[in-house]
C-alpha cells in the first residue's frame, strides 16, 4: 500500500464549512426582509386606506399632507426592503448551489483518496491536501513512474473530454502543476492529471506547453501513472521529492 501523507487541516471541508455558514446567514436574512417587507406593505395598506378615508371626511390638508408623507416613507422602506429581499434571495440560491458543489467536490476527493492509497503500490507516495500560490491542489503522487500533479472534480454524468472540452480543465491545474514542477529537479516533468470520480469519461492525453495533461476517471488515471515511463525515480529521488513537496502541504 503507497505512503499517504495528509495535511493537518482538510482545505475542502473547510470551505463547506464556511460556505454553509453564508448560506444560513443568507437564509435568515432572505427571511427576515421578507418578513419586514410584508409588514410595511401592510402598514402602508392601512396608512393608505386611512388617508382615502380622511379625503372623504373634514381632516385638515395638514394632517392629509402629512399623512401622504408618512405613507410616501413606508413605500419606500417597502421598496428597498423587497430590493434587497430578492438581491439576498440570488444570493442564496448561487450560495446553495455552490455549496451544493464543493460538497460533491469533497465527497469525489475522498473517495479519490481511498482508491490511491488502495491501488498505488509502496513504491509511491501520495500527499493529500497541498495548497500552492496558484490555489488548492487534491493530491500529488510521487513514484518511480514520476510525479503527478491531480485535481479531482465531483462532476458527474457522461463527460466527454475531447481536446477542446478538456482545455478547460488543463488551464484550471496548468498552474499549480507548473508551482509543483518549480520544486522538483529539473530533469523531472510532472504530469498533470484530472480525474473525475463520478462521472463516465472519454479519456484524453496530450502534451501543452512541455507538460503531459491526462482527463480521466479514476481507472484510467492509476493506469497512467504506472504507465508513465518518461522520467523514471529511484527509492532516494522519491523520498526527498517527497519531503521537498510535503512543504506544500495546507
Amino acid at each position: 500500500m503507497a505512503q499517504m501523507i495528509s495535511s493537518q487541516r482538510n482545505f475542502l471541508r473547510e470551505e463547506v464549512e464556511k460556505m454553509e455558514k453564508r448560506f444560513d446567514y443568507a437564509k435568515k436574512t432572505e427571511k427576515a426582509l421578507m418578513h419586514l417587507f410584508a409588514f410595511v406593505l401592510l402598514v402602508s395598506l392601512i396608512w393608505g386606506f386611512f388617508i382615502v378615508k380622511g379625503f372623504a371626511g373634514k381632516v385638515s390638508m395638514l394632517r392629509l399632507w402629512i399623512g401622504i408623507i408618512r405613507l410616501g416613507g413606508l413605500a419606500s422602506v417597502a421598496f428597498i426592503s423587497g430590493f434587497y429581499f430578492r438581491r439576498m434571495k440570488r444570493i442564496k440560491e448561487e450560495t446553495e448551489k455552490a455549496l451544493s458543489e464543493k460538497k460533491e467536490e469533497l465527497e469525489a476527493e475522498l473517495i479519490a483518496k481511498n482508491y490511491f492509497e488502495k491501488y498505488l503500490g509502496g513504491d509511491y507516495c501520495i500527499l493529500y491536501g497541498l495548497l500552492t500560490d496558484f490555489g488548492y491542489l487534491n493530491f500529488a503522487v510521487i513514484g518511480k513512474t514520476g510525479v503527478f500533479a491531480i485535481s479531482v472534480k465531483g462532476n458527474k454524468g457522461m463527460l466527454y473530454a475531447q481536446k477542446d472540452a478538456s482545455k478547460k480543465f488543463e488551464n484550471e491545474i496548468f498552474s499549480k502543476c507548473r508551482a509543483v514542477n518549480s520544486l522538483v529537479p529539473k530533469e523531472i516533468s510532472v504530469k498533470c492529471i484530472t480525474v473525475f470520480p463520478f462521472a463516465t469519461v472519454n479519456a484524453v492525453h496530450r502534451v501543452m506547453n512541455g507538460f503531459d495533461f491526462y482527463t480521466a476517471s479514476l481507472d484510467d488515471a492509476i493506469r497512467f501513472i504506472y504507465e508513465r515511463k518518461t522520467h523514471l525515480l529511484n527509492r532516494r529521488q522519491i523520498e526527498e521529492t517527497c519531503r521537498t513537496l510535503s512543504a506544500l502541504l495546507y
